[in-house]
């Protein structure tokens, strides 16, 4: 028997939203496990928004509730007992109206993986080494992903700059990538710390401008093929891939901290100069096995690094 890693927490535990009224989006579950299914339908329905979820065990009653009600997205085993292999995709995209499918599989092959993606998912996740935790931000990164590609078909990202969802759901993929090729991913998070004087001083606007400067500058110092993100107005995050250790990893995010206390920005009252930034960096898998995790650790890293080196790794904070 599979063990997939999650274990329901024994008190604190959110109420599930038995009603569709309750969930912000309805998810439609084709999985013939009864054990694995209702795994998957608690994780879901505990996802933040919350999920609505409904399941089915063969692909003909699935694609029947599809003709009959109203989904955000298909989540959907490619092994079920009436279709198997890539039939199964291609009759759930061909009737599921445009909606993002989620791909969940026991089979870890990667010629798998991309052709279910060349036939129309949005994500493929290998049961024994996909966390449980991490589905719900898969399947809302796919529902996001898929909405705003049919929002935008042409649209990309604007200066080379992804925002938060965007970076979820690259860092995923860099993280699927990475468990392929048993190498280390890096998620730094860079901005400025204490702001609120700058707005109070000149006006509010000042820190936006400061934002949108440091943006530029670091779209050009990041490497070729990293990944980079604002999150707020005056924070950042970068992905990482490679096997770059931790002096290489230190010097890219002193560079990055020197470009962001660099910058000037002229303003009616004078010129603001001389700013205090400060690096956060967690690293996978020693910090984290999933996108939301490693982001997170990043960013509390970032709170604690302090003024003088101003680079602060998560492991640093677990030493005794």
């Amino acid at each position: 028997m599979c063990t997939y890693g999650y274990r329901a927490p024994v008190e604190d535990t959110p109420p599930l939203p038995e009603h569709a009224a309750l969930a912000q989006y309805r998810v439609l579950l084709v999985e013939d496990d009864p054990e694995y299914g209702r795994m998957v339908e608690r994780v879901l329905r505990r996802a933040r928004p919350p999920l609505w979820v409904h399941r089915e065990e063969r692909l003909a009653a699935g694609l029947h509730r599809l003709e009959s009600d109203h989904y955000d997205a298909l989540v959907m085993d490619l092994k079920l007992p009436d279709a198997e292999g890539r039939s199964t995709l291609e009759n759930a995209c061909a009737q599921a109206n445009q909606l993002p499918v989620v791909v969940l599989t026991s089979t870890d092959d990667d010629a798998l993986a991309l052709d279910a993606i060349r036939g129309g998912a949005e994500d493929y996740l290998v049961k024994q080494r996909t966390h449980a935790l991490s589905l719900p931000g898969a399947v809302l990164r796919a529902i996001e992903r898929h909405r705003r590609n049919s929002a935008r078909p042409t649209a990309g990202l604007v200066a080379g700059i992804a925002s938060e969802i965007e970076l979820l759901d690259q860092l995923a993929r860099a993280l699927a990538r990475a468990r392929r090729r048993r190498t280390p991913v890096a998620v730094m998070v860079a901005g400025y710390a204490d702001l609120d004087w700058l707005a109070e001083a000149f006006v509010p606007s000042a820190i936006d401008r400061l934002g949108a400067r440091a943006a530029e500058r670091l779209a050009l110092r990041v490497r070729s093929g990293d990944v980079l993100a604002r999150l707020d107005a005056t924070r950042f995050a970068v992905v990482l891939e490679g096997d770059a250790d931790r002096a290489q990893l230190d010097g890219i995010a002193q560079g990055l901290r020197a470009v962001m206390q660099g910058m000037e920005i002229e303003l009616d009252r004078g010129v603001v100069m001389g700013l205090e930034a400060r690096v956060g960096i967690s690293l996978y898998p020693d910090d984290g096995d999933d996108p939301e995790t490693l982001l997170e650790n990043a960013s509390a890293s970032w709170e604690d690094a302090d003024s003088q080196d101003g680079v602060r790794f998560y492991t640093d904070g677990k030493q005794p």
